[in-house]
Protein backbone atom coordinates (compact mmCIF):
# COMPACT_ATOMS: atom_id res chain seq x y z
CA UNK A 1 0.00 0.00 0.00
CA UNK A 2 2.87 2.50 1.04
CA UNK A 3 4.52 1.66 -2.48
CA UNK A 4 1.05 2.64 -4.27
CA UNK A 5 0.97 5.67 -2.59
CA UNK A 6 4.69 6.66 -3.35
CA UNK A 7 3.75 5.96 -6.78
CA UNK A 8 0.58 8.15 -6.89
CA UNK A 9 2.42 11.09 -4.92
CA UNK A 10 5.60 10.60 -7.50
CA UNK A 11 3.07 10.85 -10.40
CA UNK A 12 1.52 14.03 -9.18
CA UNK A 13 4.53 15.75 -9.10
CA UNK A 14 5.04 14.84 -12.85
CA UNK A 15 1.59 16.30 -13.44
CA UNK A 16 1.94 19.61 -11.30
CA UNK A 17 5.52 20.56 -12.81
CA UNK A 18 4.22 19.51 -16.35
CA UNK A 19 0.61 21.64 -16.39
CA UNK A 20 3.13 24.83 -16.64
CA UNK A 21 3.97 24.24 -19.96
CA UNK A 22 3.12 27.14 -22.20
CA UNK A 23 5.81 26.99 -24.85
CA UNK A 24 5.79 26.81 -28.48
CA UNK A 25 8.01 24.71 -30.68
CA UNK A 26 8.10 26.20 -34.48
CA UNK A 27 9.68 23.52 -37.30
CA UNK A 28 10.40 24.60 -40.81
CA UNK A 29 11.64 22.96 -43.82
CA UNK A 30 12.63 25.06 -47.33
CA UNK A 31 13.11 22.23 -49.58
CA UNK A 32 14.53 24.42 -51.95
CA UNK A 33 16.98 25.84 -49.78
CA UNK A 34 17.78 22.58 -47.58
CA UNK A 35 17.37 24.96 -44.46
CA UNK A 36 16.05 23.52 -41.38
CA UNK A 37 14.93 26.09 -38.57
CA UNK A 38 13.51 25.50 -35.48
CA UNK A 39 12.49 28.47 -33.00
CA UNK A 40 11.78 27.73 -29.27
CA UNK A 41 8.69 30.45 -27.98
CA UNK A 42 9.06 31.51 -24.63
CA UNK A 43 5.14 32.31 -22.59
CA UNK A 44 6.60 35.67 -22.88
CA UNK A 45 5.07 38.42 -25.35
CA UNK A 46 6.53 41.99 -25.20
CA UNK A 47 6.23 45.23 -26.78
CA UNK A 48 7.44 48.70 -25.79
CA UNK A 49 7.25 52.58 -27.17
CA UNK A 50 7.29 56.10 -26.04
CA UNK A 51 4.80 57.72 -24.32
CA UNK A 52 6.29 61.16 -24.52
CA UNK A 53 9.79 60.46 -26.04
CA UNK A 54 12.77 61.03 -23.41
CA UNK A 55 10.01 61.56 -20.78
CA UNK A 56 7.34 58.27 -20.62
CA UNK A 57 8.34 54.90 -21.94
CA UNK A 58 5.59 52.57 -22.28
CA UNK A 59 6.36 48.46 -22.11
CA UNK A 60 3.78 46.10 -22.35
CA UNK A 61 3.92 42.20 -21.48
CA UNK A 62 1.89 39.60 -21.43
CA UNK A 63 2.42 36.03 -19.83
CA UNK A 64 0.75 32.87 -21.97
CA UNK A 65 -1.09 31.11 -19.72
CA UNK A 66 -2.76 27.50 -20.48
CA UNK A 67 -2.96 24.64 -18.29
CA UNK A 68 -1.83 21.25 -20.59
CA UNK A 69 0.06 18.20 -19.49
CA UNK A 70 2.33 17.51 -22.07
CA UNK A 71 2.16 14.04 -22.65
CA UNK A 72 -1.60 13.57 -22.39
CA UNK A 73 -1.93 16.83 -25.01
CA UNK A 74 0.34 15.16 -27.72
CA UNK A 75 -1.48 11.39 -27.53
CA UNK A 76 -4.61 13.58 -28.29
CA UNK A 77 -3.09 15.58 -30.54
CA UNK A 78 -1.92 12.29 -32.67
CA UNK A 79 -4.98 10.52 -32.51
CA UNK A 80 -7.21 14.19 -33.43
CA UNK A 81 -8.99 14.28 -30.09
CA UNK A 82 -8.28 17.85 -29.41
CA UNK A 83 -11.38 20.05 -29.14
CA UNK A 84 -11.42 24.26 -30.33
CA UNK A 85 -10.69 24.83 -27.05
CA UNK A 86 -7.42 23.24 -27.77
CA UNK A 87 -6.38 26.82 -29.88
CA UNK A 88 -7.70 28.55 -26.90
CA UNK A 89 -5.62 30.62 -24.01
CA UNK A 90 -5.45 33.94 -22.12
CA UNK A 91 -2.88 36.24 -21.02
CA UNK A 92 -1.79 38.14 -17.93
CA UNK A 93 -1.53 41.70 -19.02
CA UNK A 94 1.03 43.38 -17.49
CA UNK A 95 1.83 47.06 -17.87
CA UNK A 96 5.42 49.16 -16.87
CA UNK A 97 5.85 52.81 -16.60
CA UNK A 98 9.74 54.13 -17.34
CA UNK A 99 9.13 57.83 -15.98
CA UNK A 100 12.32 59.60 -17.24
CA UNK A 101 11.08 62.88 -15.73
CA UNK A 102 11.88 64.90 -12.96
CA UNK A 103 8.21 65.32 -11.85
CA UNK A 104 5.64 63.10 -10.96
CA UNK A 105 2.90 62.26 -13.18
CA UNK A 106 -0.41 60.75 -12.58
CA UNK A 107 -1.50 57.67 -14.80
CA UNK A 108 -5.07 56.39 -15.21
CA UNK A 109 -5.79 53.15 -17.11
CA UNK A 110 -9.39 52.99 -18.37
CA UNK A 111 -9.21 50.28 -20.79
CA UNK A 112 -7.21 47.49 -23.01
CA UNK A 113 -8.27 44.85 -25.80
CA UNK A 114 -6.75 42.73 -27.66
CA UNK A 115 -6.65 41.31 -30.93
CA UNK A 116 -8.77 38.05 -29.86
CA UNK A 117 -12.16 38.12 -31.41
CA UNK A 118 -13.19 35.90 -28.11
CA UNK A 119 -15.16 37.22 -24.86
CA UNK A 120 -14.32 37.18 -21.64
CA UNK A 121 -11.78 40.12 -20.53
CA UNK A 122 -11.02 40.28 -17.08
CA UNK A 123 -9.57 43.32 -15.89
CA UNK A 124 -9.12 45.66 -12.80
CA UNK A 125 -10.11 48.10 -14.57
CA UNK A 126 -9.77 51.05 -14.29
CA UNK A 127 -6.98 51.77 -11.94
CA UNK A 128 -5.04 55.39 -11.67
CA UNK A 129 -0.95 55.07 -10.06
CA UNK A 130 1.49 57.59 -9.55
CA UNK A 131 4.56 57.52 -11.06
CA UNK A 132 7.46 58.78 -9.04
CA UNK A 133 10.15 60.61 -10.97
CA UNK A 134 13.11 58.95 -12.41
CA UNK A 135 11.00 55.28 -11.81
CA UNK A 136 10.00 51.88 -13.60
CA UNK A 137 6.19 51.10 -12.36
CA UNK A 138 4.99 47.91 -12.55
CA UNK A 139 1.11 47.13 -12.73
CA UNK A 140 -0.76 44.43 -13.60
CA UNK A 141 -4.38 44.84 -15.20
CA UNK A 142 -5.76 41.70 -15.72
CA UNK A 143 -6.42 39.19 -18.59
CA UNK A 144 -7.31 38.87 -22.28
CA UNK A 145 -8.34 36.39 -24.25
CA UNK A 146 -5.01 35.06 -26.81
CA UNK A 147 -4.29 32.35 -29.46
CA UNK A 148 -2.65 28.93 -27.78
CA UNK A 149 -0.99 28.61 -30.64
CA UNK A 150 -0.06 32.71 -31.65
CA UNK A 151 3.50 34.31 -31.80
CA UNK A 152 2.27 37.93 -31.81
CA UNK A 153 -1.09 39.75 -29.85
CA UNK A 154 -2.16 43.22 -30.83
CA UNK A 155 -3.14 45.37 -28.14
CA UNK A 156 -4.86 48.18 -27.39
CA UNK A 157 -4.42 50.29 -24.08
CA UNK A 158 -6.73 53.41 -23.59
CA UNK A 159 -4.75 55.23 -20.37
CA UNK A 160 -4.43 59.35 -19.40
CA UNK A 161 -1.44 61.13 -18.24
CA UNK A 162 -2.35 64.32 -15.97
CA UNK A 163 -5.32 64.49 -17.31
CA UNK A 164 -4.07 64.41 -21.01
CA UNK A 165 -5.50 61.24 -23.01
CA UNK A 166 -3.26 58.54 -24.62
CA UNK A 167 -4.55 55.95 -26.89
CA UNK A 168 -1.68 52.89 -27.74
CA UNK A 169 -2.18 50.28 -30.17
CA UNK A 170 1.27 47.53 -29.66
CA UNK A 171 1.82 44.51 -31.34
CA UNK A 172 3.54 42.17 -28.71
CA UNK A 173 5.73 40.05 -30.33
CA UNK A 174 6.34 36.61 -28.25
CA UNK A 175 9.98 36.31 -27.50
CA UNK A 176 11.93 33.21 -28.82
CA UNK A 177 14.16 31.40 -25.78
CA UNK A 178 17.05 33.12 -27.83
CA UNK A 179 15.56 36.64 -27.69
CA UNK A 180 14.36 36.23 -24.49
CA UNK A 181 18.30 35.78 -22.93
CA UNK A 182 18.99 38.36 -24.42
CA UNK A 183 16.49 40.82 -22.72
CA UNK A 184 17.42 39.55 -19.60
CA UNK A 185 20.26 37.78 -19.94
CA UNK A 186 23.50 38.81 -17.64
CA UNK A 187 25.13 40.94 -20.95
CA UNK A 188 22.25 41.93 -22.33
CA UNK A 189 19.13 44.70 -21.90
CA UNK A 190 15.75 45.08 -23.44
CA UNK A 191 16.28 46.51 -26.77
CA UNK A 192 13.86 49.81 -25.69
CA UNK A 193 14.54 53.22 -26.51
CA UNK A 194 15.53 54.27 -22.91
CA UNK A 195 17.94 51.15 -22.78
CA UNK A 196 20.01 53.34 -25.55
CA UNK A 197 21.99 56.53 -25.05
CA UNK A 198 21.64 59.11 -24.04
CA UNK A 199 19.28 57.80 -21.53
CA UNK A 200 21.13 54.72 -20.60
CA UNK A 201 22.67 54.07 -18.38
CA UNK A 202 20.32 55.76 -16.15
CA UNK A 203 21.94 58.29 -13.88
CA UNK A 204 20.46 58.42 -11.55
CA UNK A 205 19.42 54.98 -11.22
CA UNK A 206 15.64 54.53 -12.20
CA UNK A 207 14.08 53.30 -8.50
CA UNK A 208 11.04 50.35 -8.52
CA UNK A 209 7.29 50.57 -7.20
CA UNK A 210 5.95 46.85 -7.65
Amino acid sequence: MKYVQKILLATLGFLVASCSSTGLVVEKYDSKTGVYEKRVYTKFYNASEWVEEGKLGLEVWVDHEKKVIPVVHQAQQALGLLGPGDVEASGLVTLYFVNLDTNDKVVHVTGITSSSPRSGVTLELPIQIQLKSRSHTQLVVGRVPISNYGTYIDVVIEFSVNGVKHSRKLTAKRLTEIEMAQYSGRDGHPPYPWFSSPYYPFNPPLTQHY
